[in-house]
């Protein structure tokens, strides 16, 4: 896929950045302002290209450089990956090879870290969770509501997505979700009745069959698909937000990650709702924070962004310093007269509040008048908007952008466009729309990552199923149905056992464990760790029972090992001091070997043991002393899952309480182990032994098909601790035959067969392109200073966390994107074309009937403010005959000529 020794191109950070055109070593005065005051918080208003990402980069270097704080101190988040690329990129180029321990995350990525820490110790989470993308989130709710074809999964995903969220911002998080849920159901009937009936309207009219499923079901479905998430040790975007909501009311918790930064930078904050400020303002107490934003361009409300809230809750708690930048470093004199006349046309009050003057421009280019063009439909405007382009004559086609309201306009003009090239043969010009620039959603991507995941998760379903539908032969429709039915999930078994090397070596997933038992040879362990990255973080507490065939002890493991790391406020959850550790603790590596003897030939058993496994197989490498000599390894937090689905909660304290074990979960490790050795016990007798005979019918069946995958991702995890990401995918597609797949008809689905040859030829180049990309990026966002299993893990949560990509698809492609404009937000380019502004498009008919137009201006000023040489808009009388855009109305006439 890639020459020996060839480089990897570096990631790109974005082609649309004002970098190019200015000093990185110079900032305006209003800009110091705010990279220079380290005394004060500070509230930044930064307009559309007035350059705040330089000057937080400024600031930040100027932190490290000056000794204020180490990098590792320093949080920024903001609100795409993107953005933390350009973001890390620009303060290395300023602040050099010491700034790159500075914390840059998005937002989601950044309560990814939160819970990856700390839920362990305080939910029922699995250690080894992954994050499900919508498409995989649509998977699970498709498949519990039996693929009801009068229910569309889509708007029903939406739907629970809002019972989800409004469960959050009720703070409604107690044993009972299903309870939660249904108050958090009857308090949006009582309060957003009108929001949730647009919710279940198609083309204007209500689905009452789902209106009606909603309302009597959807507590009782988002209980189920939230078990079914745990289940495969998944989380969707909603649990990351939420989780480290609940995760925060923890002292521990919340004083360990306080302690952990002294300046904390936050970027975009007018799309931070009112819970994420919530989640992030507790560390703020004693530090110097930043706020950055424009308030002008809110434009998710409707996901619950407050800015204004915000903003006065950090003026009254924090007392800052306000600053307004005013040169613009994007557009030209016209396009910035335009966008500040129309603020003030539309925000009067508002824009003489923050910004004091108007916007200058640091470029002497007058620039071209905006062109507004009528036409009479639609066709037509696609029309003029092609001819234009050509008129360009742009030498770079991904420096233009066609925007839009909403994706139906861009489909619909998608489609003219292609006609209009059919037309014109000899025609350069091409077009792309957003489903061709979400890369890591694309088919021939995602089988890859399916692998990569199963690698890291192995109860991942959803992946297994990708996988088994392309590369496994044997295993059809009806097979699947049969495993993953209900007489297979009484038995304890899942899809996921039949590519478990235990359930092929036995016959079913827990022969071993039952045979284990009977000798008197199960050693139930557990560790407390100066913290949870398993990598670097030293055991300071090994605890070990073995345990006979009525769960009594034979035989006890206990100590404590000395360490070069402090403790810190781990001791908050564990109780173990560096003074306890340094009167009692042992050599590490004299305990860590006793351990292994202890265990050697045995069968591990652990609550969440998955953690307790890593860090102990990572420490003994680490110190030379080799691997775990065990015969496997059984987790009471699955099996619980399994036997007990409709339990509340899963953590040990409270299936002990259920199991009534005369031990209690306390947070010590000998505690811990001697109630997990409880309910293990109880589990094998009343659940395990039971079952065995069907289930040894059920996977006898079936085992076979699944034995060449099976012993490929065994060796594919063994690979995953030494061999870095993109050498690891370069197997996986040779190995698996997946680039093989895409080089013939296999790879293409029912609707791309029908396509003509030549056109089927280039989509399955275009797939095997798009693999040698995935190992290029791969590459490219490898640590060389990282583990080979974190640099695969990190690299899972970018591709779950990456929702589009265009820079990476104009990159492959230039051409022009076809935008709405919440997806060009963070982008500029050359020439912008304003699609559709006539009145129910833009704005749209939803928001008209609702009300809801304040938020549509601010959506038209993204739109306006995304140009930086031309701006081009154009409107037509559309099948109602509607009237044009009244924003229109605030773009003044200096400023326009009509065509």
């Amino acid at each position: 896929l890639m020459a020996a020794g060839e480089e990897p191109p570096a990631m790109p950070v974005g082609s649309f950045f004002y970098g190019d055109s200015m000093d990185f070593n110079s900032l305006n005065e209003r800009q110091r302002m705010a990279a220079e005051n380290l005394k004060n918080n500070i509230l930044l208003f930064a307009p559309a290209g007035t350059g705040k990402t330089m000057a937080l980069a400024s600031r930040i270097a100027g932190i490290i450089n000056n000794g204020h704080a180490e990098a590792e101190e320093i949080l920024c988040l903001t609100f795409t990956n993107k953005a933390c690329q350009e973001m890390a990129q620009r303060v290395a180029a300023i602040a050099g090879q010491d700034s790159c321990k500075v914390v840059i995350r998005s937002f989601h990525g950044f309560c990814h870290d939160i819970i990856k820490r700390e839920a362990r110790k305080h939910t029922d989470l699995s250690w080894d969770f992954t994050i499900f993308d919508e498409d995989e989130c649509f998977e699970i709710l498709d498949r519990l509501t039996g693929q009801d074809e009068m229910l569309p999964v889509k708007q029903l995903q939406y739907l629970v997505e809002r019972l989800k969220n409004a469960r959050l911002e009720l703070d409604l998080f107690s044993a009972d979700s299903l309870s939660d849920y249904k108050q958090s159901l009857e308090w949006l009937q009582d309060n957003k009745l009108n929001e949730i009936l647009e919710m279940c309207n198609y083309k204007d009219r209500l689905n009452d069959y789902l209106a009606d499923f909603f309302w009597t079901e959807g507590a009782k479905l988002a209980e189920t698909y939230d078990a079914a998430l745990k289940g495969q040790h998944a989380l969707d975007f909603c649990d990351l937000i939420s989780y480290a909501h609940r995760l925060f009311k923890v002292e521990a918790v919340r004083k360990y990650w306080a302690g952990k930064f002294k300046y904390i930078n936050i970027d975009e904050v007018q799309d931070t709702s009112r819970v994420e400020y919530e989640i992030i303002s507790q560390l703020f107490p004693g530090k110097r924070i930043l706020l950055c934003g424009d308030f002008f361009q809110t434009i998710y409300e409707w996901r619950g962004s407050d800015p204004r809230w915000i903003a006065d809750s950090f003026r009254r708690d924090y007392n800052p310093v306000e600053v307004s930048f005013q040169k613009n470093y994007r557009a030209t004199k016209i396009l910035l007269s335009a966008s500040c006349s129309w603020l003030k046309w539309q925000f009067p009050d508002m824009t003489d509040k923050i910004y004091m003057a108007d916007s200058e421009p640091a470029s002497s280019q007058h620039g071209e008048m905006i062109q507004l063009r009528y036409a009479r439909n639609r066709t037509a405007e696609a029309a003029w908007i092609y001819h234009r382009i050509k008129e360009l004559g742009a030498a770079d086609l991904s420096r233009i952008c066609i925007l839009t309201r909403n994706n139906y306009y861009n489909q619909k003009l998608s489609q003219d466009f292609e006609n209009l090239i059919a037309r014109d043969p000899g025609s350069e010009i091409r077009f792309m729309q957003v489903d061709q620039f979400k890369f890591f959603r694309r088919q021939e991507v995602k089988d890859v990552l399916a692998f990569l995941k199963l690698i890291v998760n192995g109860h991942d379903i959803n992946s297994l199923k990708r996988i088994i539908g392309r590369f496994v032969r044997g295993v059809g429709k009806t097979t699947l149905e049969t495993i993953m039915s209900e007489s297979y999930a009484c038995m304890g078994l899942r899809l996921t056992d039949f590519i478990d090397k235990l359930t092929h070596k036995y016959g079913e997933p827990y022969a071993l464990l039952l045979e284990e038992i009977q000798r008197n040879n199960v050693v139930v362990f557990d560790v407390e760790a100066t913290g949870l990255d398993v990598q670097n973080d030293d055991i300071i507490q090994l605890a070990a029972i073995r345990i006979d065939a009525k769960g009594r002890v034979v035989e006890t493991f206990n100590k404590y090992l000395c360490t070069q790391k402090k403790v810190g406020s781990s001791e908050a959850i564990h109780h173990i001091s560096d003074a306890k550790l340094a009167a009692e603790g042992e050599d590490p590596r004299i305990a860590l070997a006793e351990f292994l003897e202890f265990s050697r030939g045995a069968v591990l058993a652990g609550h969440n043991v998955g953690f307790d496994v890593s860090i102990t197989s990572n420490q003994l490498r680490r110190l030379g002393l080799g691997e775990l000599e065990v015969l496997g390894v059984y987790d009471t937090l699955d099996i619980y899952r399994r036997f007990y689905p409709e339990l509340k909660r899963h953590t040990l304290e409270y299936i002990g309480e259920y199991c009534q074990v005369s031990h209690k979960s306390s947070h010590d490790a000998l505690d811990d182990i001697l109630a997990t050795s409880e309910i293990l016990i109880q589990a094998i007798y009343k659940n395990i032994a039971p079952g065995q005979s069907r289930r040894l019918l059920y996977a006898g069946k079936h085992l076979r098909f699944f034995q060449n995958l099976m012993e490929h991702l065994q060796q594919y995890r063994t690979m995953a601790n030494y061999l870095q990401p993109g050498e690891l995918i370069v197997k996986i597609i040779m190995e698996m035959g997946i680039a093989e797949y895409y080089k013939t008809t296999d790879g293409l689905e029912d609707g791309e067969m029908k396509l003509a040859l030549e056109e089927t030829a280039k989509l399955r180049d275009k797939r095997v392109e798009n693999l040698r990309q995935l190992v290029r990026i791969a590459r490219s966002q490898t640590d060389s200073n990282a583990a080979a299993m974190d640099n695969l893990l990190a690299f899972i949560r970018l591709s779950a966390l990456s929702n589009t990509d265009l820079d990476l698809a104009l990159q492959e492609r230039p051409a022009v994107p076809i935008l709405t404009v919440h997806q060009a937000k963070g982008n500029e380019f050359d020439y912008v074309f304003l699609a559709g502004c006539q009145e129910g498009v833009f704005p749209s008919w939803k928001s008209i009937r609702q009300g809801r137009l304040e938020e549509e201006a601010r959506l038209f000023y993204v739109a306006i403010t995304r140009a930086r040489k031309g701006l081009f808009i154009s409107y037509g009388n559309g099948r109602r005959g509607t009237s044009p855009c009244h924003f229109l109305a605030g773009i003044p006439d200096n400023c326009l000529i009509k065509m």
